[in-house]
């Protein structure tokens, strides 16, 4: 039979003359050119002669064994022909293998059925190689624009051209089940097989080491995607194309002859139309994500997202047009799909329904990158420019870093443009490359940019934007990269980009950096440190020209020496009211504050660049206030802790003396009680017998529904209550009595000294200073005056008690309390009980091991030992395993603990009765008992034995062995 291909006519695009392309046919001529072996049909399936490829998998020992679930008669007998034809090619083989895997038939649009082996298994233990594919992104950026004509090959069953290693056959081995003759039997692959994690990485490797032995003809360029070959020519395609063939049919390669494309001017390749000079998406891709209605959950958004990133070249500003989609992942797990959603998902299809076609690069033409910033996300547009007319080569679109949100526009164009002449940099190939923004980014990164960007980022972005020899900076006065294609003329003057920065940033006009010629001279400073295993905290403000301290104060011992500087700089501002004066700190925080981000921090609501509150919020509120006080200001930052005699360092070192001396032996003291924002309340919520107690006390309902006391303090239920204390006595560490005093001043509660009393006894601070003890610790002395009291308040040798004895009523069991107890915090004892049975596990469940911290190693290693030594673990050989999951503790020390989050999702749950913690709480508290001792114990799941035929499921793996 004669094979025809059929030779489409060119498009072309419409700034471009037309030409008229001669449609080819291949005759009888071509067709006996080429070898009839490189066709694939079922008992020519061909095969590489190539090394066998051997296949390492993860404890070799431990079998991989998946049950084959049932199949339909009507799919066992779609499949047995096809099984037939690949034990005849020697595809399959019997065997008999500790392996096995399922099977299951997927019935194609012509009524036959394909083979497909369930894999994942197998591809979980196996130990990959790196991954060196090429990236589909660039990949068509290597294809001439001047070539006219092109070939697709695709090869048929290409992975099973690979012959697969002896060793490595029984790890795919499947069960089979003959429909006529009942036979079971167990076939495993003598080839590489398809849906395995490495074969297209594997082929791809072989296939690329095949093709450097092909001599490719002069101006002929062929590119390669695994088993998807794209050959690609001005002339002398057809020739190259017959030859390319023969030589993969004597290689033991096949091609699909019916999805041939044989020289042709427009062909499909990896979902793209690629003709002379351009590239577009093919229509059934476009098509495909049209008809996708709006996503239910998350999977489908993230579907979604991927059908979308792949087609982001072609879209203008795709990463502003897909941010909704990103900001439905970050809700819970029922997303709330709105009409608002619906509109940006109808724009955003209506893009891709018009995108148009991309040119292909060529490397001896100069590129120009033409970059916006707007709303934190960078724009761009690559083009070249063809018979006079620009031409897109890719539209670009990049999410700036969070941090740099918070960066003037000018500044944020910085980083723009490094972004995208990064991103550009993957389809220019080093070609060379014009940069047009509207900011004047190299004089902005030579003279302002310090302020902003931090050494690391100022060296980076020097290398890209200025250090590179290809590349040229330009200003355009074009602000919407839409309009560089058709060049309209943009209406917005070019700006300067320093004055605007200046503008942005200075919160008064007349703020300056360097000092004053005139004025007074004020020197600041701040100290937080601990002294005697206390933190004292200071300020002082210093007359720079007398050298004589105006103020200076103790601190709350809980502010930071950031904090305390911030505060001196805002007494310093208000000491200058109505005058004018210089005032240095040595703090770059506070320089920063007044002189760059102050002002847009202000502007923002004093959010950061992740939308949450500032640390200093209040203290940079009163800076930005108290800097409109003086007539003229200037704030200098000077380096701190220096030595010499000049003025400056004089003065910054008196400052600090000041300060700190404030901090040791200052009797003012600064108190600062913030009670919390009452508009984010929620309305307190009372039960029918609290609103009679209520009432009782004066209180009434307001028609805003909440419960007021006559004199306007707002009742709270004990909930908001306990959490303004807990506020309140983590800042003051007040004792119980003071806290109800300040709390009564704005509020009102039933029982506020119970809750209060709960909150500074669980405080364990105050527990430390008050040195409160444990009854069974050591360090508890009973004693005839004083009961139970701490041993270092004990003057005096004291005899050690043997024994502790405590007993409440009488009638009440009596609690003996032994010296010792809780010494050994790893020893174990087994209760006298029966072996517990627990809930077998419904699947297999077997994760690797995390990566463990290198601190962690011997520690674990040592815990274990023990355990195994107190035959708590045992050495075991399991097909379950769970991971290791060392946790850090407050002490240095490390928790032995294993991750069995995956385990419990597939172990039926046990009913089991709860005891309500609060109720508890409740009925303790009725009791009107003196002492509350409490005991913690140790290791208690450990002493409880756990029957034999329960233990493979808790199995895990550590140095190689393992333990349950």
């Amino acid at each position: 039979m004669v094979a025809t291909w059929r030779i489409a006519q060119q498009t072309r695009q419409a700034a471009e003359p037309e030409e008229t392309v001669e449609s080819r046919q291949a005759g009888q001529e071509d067709e006996e050119k080429i070898n009839k072996e490189v066709w694939a049909v079922e008992e020519n399936r061909g095969g590489l002669n190539i090394d066998p490829i051997s296949v390492t998998i993860e404890r070799e020992d431990c079998p991989i064994r998946v049950c084959q679930y049932p199949i339909s008669l009507e799919g066992r007998e779609g499949l047995k022909s096809v099984i037939e034809g690949l034990i005849k090619d020697g595809t399959l083989e019997p065997c008999m293998s500790p392996h096995n895997t399922t099977i299951l038939p997927v019935k194609k649009p012509d009524g036959s059925y394909r083979l497909v082996q369930d894999l994942r298994e197998v591809n979980k233990r196996t130990l990959s190689r790196y991954p060196v594919v090429t990236n589909p992104y660039t990949l068509l950026s290597k294809v001439p624009p001047q070539h006219q004509w092109f070939t697709v090959v695709d090869l048929k069953d290409a992975f099973w051209a690979c012959p697969l290693a002896k060793e490595s056959r029984d790890i795919f081995a499947f069960e089979w089940d003959d429909p006529k003759t009942g036979r079971k039997q167990q076939l495993r692959w003598t080839k590489l097989p398809q849906g395995f994690t490495e074969s297209p990485n594997l082929f791809r490797q072989a296939l690329e080491k095949i093709l450097q032995a092909f001599s490719t003809p002069p101006r002929i360029q062929i590119i390669q995607y695994v088993d998807d070959i794209l050959l690609s020519g001005e002339d002398e395609v057809r020739e190259a194309t017959i030859k390319l063939l023969n030589f993969l049919g004597e290689k033991g390669l096949r091609v699909s002859k019916g999805k041939l494309q044989f020289v042709e001017a427009e062909v499909k390749y990896l979902g793209h139309l690629i003709s002379k000079g351009s590239q577009r998406l093919s229509p059934e891709r476009i098509a495909g994500i049209l008809s996708l209605p709006p996503p239910s959950s998350k999977r489908e958004i993230r579907k979604l997202l991927g059908l979308l990133g792949y087609c982001r070249l072609w879209i203008e500003g795709y990463t502003q047009a897909v941010k909704f989609l990103y900001e439905k992942l970050t809700e819970g797990d029922n997303i709330k799909w709105t009409k608002e959603d619906d509109d940006k998902l109808e724009k955003l299809k209506l893009k891709l329904a018009s995108i148009p076609a991309l040119s292909l690069p060529s490397l001896e033409k100069p590129f120009h990158l033409y970059v916006n910033v707007e709303q934190g996300v960078a724009h761009g547009v690559l083009v070249q420019e063809w018979g006079g007319v620009k031409r897109p080569v890719a539209y670009l679109s990049k999410m700036l870093y969070p941090v740099s949100h918070s960066w003037p526009v000018c500044i944020q164009a910085i980083a723009a443009t490094a972004i995208l002449v990064e991103e550009s940099r993957k389809l220019t190939f080093g070609g060379k490359l014009i940069v047009c923004t509207p900011h004047a980014v190299r004089n902005v990164l030579n003279q302002k940019a310090e302020k902003w960007l931090t050494d690391s980022r100022m060296l980076k972005y020097e290398a890209i934007l200025i250090d590179s020899d290809d590349l040229t900076l330009e200003v355009n006065r074009s602000l919407n990269p839409a309009q560089f294609l058709y060049e309209e003329s943009a209406e917005c003057p070019i700006h300067n980009c320093l004055e605007i920065i200046q503008y942005q940033t200075k919160v008064r006009g007349d703020l300056e950096e360097q000092a004053l010629s005139e004025g007074e001279i004020i020197y600041v400073d701040g100290s937080s440190r601990c002294l005697q295993r206390k933190r004292m905290s200071g300020y002082a403000v210093v007359d720079g020209k007398n050298m004589q301290t105006i103020e200076k104060g103790k601190l709350p011992s809980n502010w930071s020496a950031q904090t305390c500087e911030l505060y001196a700089l805002k007494k310093a501002l208000e000491y200058l009211a109505h005058k004018k004066g210089t005032i240095y700190t040595d703090l770059r925080y506070a320089f920063g504050v007044v002189h760059t981000f102050g002002k847009i921090w202000e502007e923002r609501g004093l959010l950061n660049s992740r939308g949450k509150g500032l640390v200093h919020e209040g203290r940079i509120l009163e800076i930005l206030e108290a800097l409109k006080l003086p007539e003229e200001i200037a704030i200098v930052h000077i380096k701190g802790h220096q030595r010499g005699v000049t003025p400056e360092i004089r003065g910054n070192n008196l400052a600090d003396q000041e300060s700190k001396d404030a901090a040791e032996n200052g009797t003012k003291r600064v108190m600062l009680i913030l009670t919390p924002n009452e508009e984010k309340w929620e309305i307190p919520k009372f039960s029918e017998a609290e609103k009679k107690e209520l009432n009782k006390i004066g209180g009434e309902q307001a028609e805003s529904g909440k419960w007021k006391l006559p004199d306007e303090r707002q009742l709270l239920n004990k909930i908001l209550a306990r959490k303004i204390l807990e506020d309140m006595h983590q800042k003051t560490h007040w004792a119980t009595q003071a806290l109800c005093d300040h709390f009564l001043r704005n509020y009102g509660c039933i029982g506020i000294f119970g809750v209060a009393k709960q909150v500074t006894e669980k405080c364990i601070t105050c527990q430390r200073i008050n040195k409160k003890v444990l009854l069974t610790t050591e360090a508890a002395i009973w004693t005839k005056e004083r009961g139970w009291i701490h041993a270092s308040r004990i003057k005096g040798p004291v005899e050690e008690p043997k024994e502790w004895t405590i007993t409440s009523e009488p009638g009440d069991t009596k609690l003996t309390l032994k010296r010792g107890l809780g010494e050994n915090p790893s020893a174990v004892s087994l209760l006298k009980v029966e072996e517990q049975r627990v809930p077998i596990a419904t699947s297999t469940v077997h994760h690797r091991q995390y990566r463990t911290t290198r601190d962690a190693v011997i520690p674990i290693h040592e815990m274990i030992h023990e355990l195994e030594r107190q035959r708590v673990v045992i050495k075991t050989h399991s097909p379950f395993n769970s991971p290791i999951w060392p946790v850090p503790k407050s002490e240095g020390e490390w928790r032995l603990t294993v991750d069995y989050r995956a385990l419990n999702e597939v172990t039926p749950p046990l009913s089991a009765t709860v005891p309500d913690m609060l109720q508890l709480q409740y009925e303790l508290e009725s009791k009107a008992a003196k002492w509350y001792p409490t005991t913690d114990i140790a290791n208690a799941f450990f002493s409880i034995p756990l029957a034999a035929e329960c233990r493979p499921q808790f199995a895990f793996t550590w140095i190689g062995v393992e333990y349950t």
